[in-house]
Parts: structure tokens; C-alpha cells; sequence
């Protein structure tokens, strides 16, 4: 199993997702961008991710998306 870095690196290997706390307030992830993330997480960790966990807060930082991880296994 990937590492959820990886997974993140797939859709965009240019944010650095280790320090960014802000990917959508600051427009590094677009709407596309999400999309695919949500797709990756979901065929990489076997989750669903309910309409109601896709928000900005979920998808901020790498330390908030492997938060909802934790929370959805």
C-alpha cells in the first residue's frame, strides 16, 4: 500500500504537502484536484468518503487528510 504522500504526489507532485496547511483555501488543490484525491484515497485505503466529510477542513493539509482516514477505517 502506498504511503498516503504517494498517493497525495499522484495528483499533484508539486505542492509540498508536508508543510502546506491551506491546499484549498490557498488554490493549490483545484475542484479536479479533489476529485482525483477523493478517487485515490477511496481505491488506495478501500474508504468511502461521504458527501459530508468532502469539505475544506477534511482536505486542508496531509495532517487533516490523514485524520479522516483514521476516522473513516
Amino acid at each position: 500500500m502506498k504511503s498516503l504522500l504517494e498517493v497525495l504526489k499522484t495528483v499533484n507532485n508539486e505542492a509540498d504537502f508536508e508543510h502546506e496547511s491551506n491546499l484549498i483555501g490557498d488554490g493549490i488543490f483545484s475542484s479536479l484536484d479533489m476529485l482525483n484525491v477523493i478517487t485515490a484515497l477511496e481505491e488506495e485505503y478501500g474508504v468511502e468518503i461521504p458527501p459530508g466529510e468532502i469539505n475544506a477542513e477534511n482536505f486542508n493539509s496531509l495532517a487533516a487528510i490523514e485524520a479522516l482516514l483514521k476516522r473513516l477505517s
